[in-house]
């Protein structure tokens, strides 16, 4: 029985001497390979553009912004007057106007999205 015991002890103490020995090492790994990368994002930045990363973003979100400015969106505007309208009961006397709208960004990874799709479509 004692031998049980001591086996025990011993094995469980193994094993938490090994975890945390893979614990310092991914650790070690992680810094190595972060330094390694700002490293390489500065030298990139100086060298070869003449402005730095985070100015080339925000001209490239100008840009895409302004392009979605430009676009007509009366189509859109009125397929979801109609959406809200039906959704109500569908009466043509309800004085409803669409004045603003904003688009929700996909959050969710697009597999999510079909799978969620595909369970609706099953159900019907």
């Amino acid at each position: 029985m004692e031998l049980a015991i001591n086996l025990t002890i011993v094995g469980m103490v193994v094993v938490f001497i090994v975890l945390i020995l893979l614990s310092a090492i991914i650790s070690l790994f992680s810094k190595i390979a972060s330094a390694g990368k700002t490293g390489g994002k500065d030298k990139m930045n100086t060298k070869d553009n003449d402005m730095p990363a985070p100015q080339a973003h925000k001209d490239v979100v100008e840009e895409s912004t302004a392009y979605i400015e430009q676009k007509d969106d009366s189509e859109l505007v009125a397929v979801l007057t109609a959406a809200v309208i039906a959704a109500m009961g569908g009466s043509s006397e309800s004085n409803i106007h669409v004045k603003s709208y904003r688009r929700i960004p996909q959050i969710s990874p697009v597999w999510n999205s079909v799978s969620r799709k595909e369970q609706i479509a099953a159900k019907l």
